[in-house]
């Protein structure tokens, strides 16, 4: 069959996938989870600045990148038949829940792939909002959630890696 994508690449081929784990997870070892049911998700690569202009700047700003952050987001459809096949849904609802009111960070490894992309990204996470619920009286119900990268808290473990995929 002849392949006459050229190179496009549609949303149903970008996966996101989610683990429970401190930023040392052996990340070749760990069960990574997928979300269901999932219709919207995006990437998106932050550099936080800082201004470094002075009398020798001319007239434009000098600015320095410090930092990167990313934020992930993924929206869909709550699935009521979840389960580890579908969608994962109601056990990261719970995690998320369980480990801010135990005190702790809800944090894990997202990796998100697109067969045929070329790359792999592993970034460590923070769950920042969500899991949310949400629907009209004759709409489908719709979640989303929202994570941010972290820093691992383990010297020498970066918490974004990119790796090639073949």
């Amino acid at each position: 069959m002849a392949d006459c994508s050229v190179g496009n690449m549609t949303g149903r081929n970008l996966i996101v996938k989610f683990a429970e784990g401190c930023g040392d997870l052996d990340l070749a070892a760990a069960t990574f989870k997928v979300f269901g049911s999932i219709n919207t998700k995006s990437l998106d690569f932050t550099g936080n600045t800082t201004d470094n202009t002075s009398d020798v700047s001319g007239a434009v700003n000098s600015t320095l990148v410090t930092t990167l952050s990313a934020e992930i987001t993924v929206s869909g459809w709550a699935d009521k038949s979840d389960t580890a096949l579908v969608s994962n849904q109601l056990e990261l609802t719970q995690y998320f829940v369980d480990e801010v009111m135990a005190g702790r960070q809800p944090c894990g490894w997202l990796e998100i792939s697109a067969p045929g992309y070329g790359l792999k990204y592993n970034i460590f996470v923070n769950i920042t909002q969500g899991p949310g619920l949400g629907g009209g009286t004759n709409d489908t119900v719709t979640f989303s959630m929202t994570f941010s990268a972290t820093a691992t808290g383990f010297n020498g473990v970066d918490a974004i890696k990119i790796t090639p995929v073949t």
